[in-house]
C-alpha cells in the first residue's frame, strides 16, 4: 500500500515528538532557526487550512532559502493544492524572475504566489505580473488559522507539484509530479543511501531543484531524521561552511553536484579546516554533472586527514521526470570500471542499479532494441516515479513519455541521456542531442574532449568544447581548448600541444 508522505510526516511525529526536523543556519554558520516535528507540522496545518479555506488551487512558491519554502510546500501537499516551486526572486534579477514567473503563469493558469518579506516587496511595486497571478501573499504575515473544515482526503494519483524546467533551452516545461511519486522518491533515496531516523543530513542545494526538493525537504520526512540547511550562496562565498556543519553536527549524510565538492576541496584553507571531523560523514550523494574519478581522488585527499573514509561518495542518477532512480548503494564502494575502453578513457563514474521496481534499459532510438551489455544507448525508464508528462504539453508528451521498445509494449520515459549497462549497473556517456554526426558516424564530445584534456598538464583544466558545424564538405568538428600563458610565451609549446590535440581527437 503506498503511503503518502504527509502521513508519513504525522506517523512520525507520534514516534519522535519534537526532536529536530530543519535547522537553518545563517551566512555565519549560526542557528537562525530551528523547528522540530511537531512545531513545523502545527505551522504547515495552519497555513494548509488558510490556503483550504480560500479554496486555492495552485499556488507558485518563490522563497529565499530557509525553511519557510519547506512549510509552504507541505502546507500545499497536505490541503491539495499543486505547489509550483521556483527560484527566490530578488532586486538583481528581477527582470529574469518576472519573465519566468510570467510564463509559468500563463501556462499554469489562475494561481497564487506564496513569498517571503523581501520578494514581497519587491513584486509590490511591479505593475507587470500575470493576470493569472491572482495574489501574493507574505506567509510570514498570516496569523494563525484554525481549520473550519476538515482538509481534502488526498489520493496518490493527484497532482502534488508542477517543477518546471529551466527554460534555457526552450519555452519552461511543466513536470507533472504525483503524491505518489514524492513517496517513492523519498522512501527509495532512504533505501539507497541507508537514511534512517538516527540520520543528519546537510544540504546547500537549492530547495526548488527537483533533487533538493527529495533530499532537504521528502527525506528526514519520511525517516525521522534531520536536515541542516544552509543557503546555496552561503556555500559559493564559503565553501567551508558545509564541511563545518557537517563536523559541528555530527552529520552521517550530505549531496552536492560535482562542482561542490571539487570548489570545497579547492578552497578550504589549512586553516579553517583544522579541528574539524569529518568521521561521522557516512554518504556523500554525488550528482546532475559527470561525474569523474578526478572529483573522488582530488576530494579525498583533500579531507582524509579530517577523518573521511575513502567509499563515502556514492554517484547518483536521476532527471526532474523521474525523481533520483539509481545509485551506488550505501554498502557498495563507488567504483570506475575498465572493462572496455570507453569506461577506462573516460574515468565514467558507475551510477549503480535502478531502485526497487525501476526499470533501466539503454536502446538503439532507431530501431527501439534494447542494447547488449556496454553498448551505448539512449537510457529509458520505466516505474513507479516516472512522471505522467509535462503540464499541458501533448505534442512533447508523445515523443517522450510512455514510450514502447521493439519487444515490450510499454509505458518507457526517454531521457535524452546516452549509457551503457554493465551488470545492471548504469554509466553516463553524454546527452543524444550533442551527439556529432561525421562521415555517417556518431561521436560524443565529451569522449573527444576528455581525450584531449589527457594531452599535456598545460592545457587549462575542463576548459575544452567540441562542436560540429555545417560546411559545403559537409559536418566538421570544431574544437576549442583553453590555454595557459605558459604555452601562449612559447610557439614551440603551441605547435607540439596543437599535434597532440589533433592525435588524440582523431584516435
Amino acid at each position: 500500500i503506498v503511503m503518502l508522505i504527509t502521513e508519513k510526516l504525522l506517523a512520525n511525529r507520534e514516534l519522535v515528538n519534537n526532536k529536530p526536523l530543519f535547522i537553518a543556519l545563517d551566512s555565519n554558520g549560526q542557528q537562525s532557526k530551528t523547528l522540530g516535528y511537531s512545531d513545523f507540522i502545527a505551522q504547515t496545518l495552519a497555513l494548509a487550512a488558510w490556503l483550504n479555506a480560500h479554496g486555492y488551487k495552485k499556488a507558485v512558491l518563490a522563497y529565499g532559502p530557509g525553511t519557510d519554502f519547506i512549510i509552504s510546500f507541505y502546507a500545499c501537499l497536505f490541503a491539495g493544492v499543486i505547489a509550483v516551486p521556483l527560484p527566490d526572486i530578488t532586486e538583481g534579477k528581477l527582470e529574469d524572475d518576472l519573465q519566468k514567473l510570467n510564463a509559468i503563469g500563463d501556462d499554469i493558469g489562475e494561481c497564487i504566489l506564496l513569498t517571503d518579506e523581501q520578494a514581497y516587496q519587491l513584486l509590490q511595486s511591479q505593475s507587470g505580473l500575470h493576470k493569472n497571478i491572482s495574489n501574493i501573499i507574505d506567509t510570514a504575515t498570516l496569523s494563525t488559522f484554525e481549520p473550519q473544515h476538515p482538509l481534502p482526503v488526498l489520493k496518490a494519483d493527484d497532482i502534488a507539484c508542477l517543477l518546471y524546467t529551466s527554460g534555457s533551452t526552450g519555452p519552461p516545461k511543466g513536470v507533472i509530479i504525483r503524491h505518489k511519486d514524492f513517496y517513492y522518491n523519498a522512501a527509495s533515496l532512504a533505501e539507497a543511501c541507508a537514511f534512517t531516523s538516527a540520520s543528519i543530513g546537510v544540504s546547500w542545494m537549492p530547495q526548488y531543484h527537483s533533487f533538493a526538493l527529495v533530499f532537504n525537504a521528502l527525506l528526514p520526512a519520511y525517516s525521522a531524521g534531520t536536515m541542516i540547511l544552509l543557503a546555496p550562496y552561503t556555500f559559493i562565498a564559503q565553501p567551508y561552511r558545509w564541511i563545518h556543519a557537517i563536523s559541528e553536527y555530527r552529520a552521517t549524510h550530505s549531496a552536492a553536484p560535482t562542482f561542490g565538492y571539487l570548489q570545497a576541496a579547492r578552497n578550504c584553507t589549512d586553516e579553517q579546516l583544522e579541528g574539524v571531523d569529518l568521521s561521522s560523514w557516512q554518504v556523500g550523494l554525488i550528482a546532475a554533472e559527470p561525474i569523474k574519478s578526478f572529483v573522488f581522488d582530488t576530494f579525498f585527499k583533500r579531507f582524509a586527514s579530517n577523518g573521511l573514509e575513502s567509499e563515502f561518495l556514492k554517484p547518483l542518477y536521476g532527471l526532474s521526470e523521474t525523481g533520483p532512480i539509481s545509485c551506488v548503494r550505501q554498502q557498495q564502494a563507488p567504483f570506475f570500471k575498465s572493462e572496455n575502453t570507453r569506461a577506462q578513457s573516460l574515468s565514467n563514474a558507475c551510477l549503480g542499479s535502478a531502485f526497487t521496481d525501476t526499470n533501466i534499459v539503454c536502446v538503439n532510438p532507431d530501431t527501439r532494441q534494447i542494447c547488449a551489455d556496454l553498448e551505448v544507448g539512449e537510457i529509458w525508464v520505466s516505474g513507479p516515479s516516472v512522471s505522467s508528462g509535462y503540464w499541458r504539453n501533448d505534442d512533447i508528451n508523445e515523443q517522450v513519455f510512455n514510450q514502447s521498445l521493439a519487444t515490450i509494449p510499454g509505458n518507457f520515459f526517454r531521457t535524452g541521456d546516452l549509457g551503457y549497462l554493465w551488470n545492471n549497473e548504469l554509466y553516463i556517456t553524454g546527452r543524444l542531442k550533442e551527439i556529432l554526426i561525421i562521415n555517417g558516424k556518431n561521436h560524443a564530445p565529451q569522449e573527444i574532449e576528455w581525450a584531449v584534456q589527457q594531452v599535456s598538464p598545460l592545457l587549462a583544466n575542463n576548459a575544452t568544447a567540441a562542436f560540429s558545424v555545417a560546411t559545403r564538405e559537409g559536418e566538421k568538428i570544431i574544437l576549442a581548448q583553453e590555454i595557459t600563458a605558459e604555452i601562449a610565451d612559447t610557439p614551440a609549446n603551441i605547435d607540439t600541444i596543437y599535434r597532440a590535440i589533433l592525435q588524440a581527437a582523431y584516435r
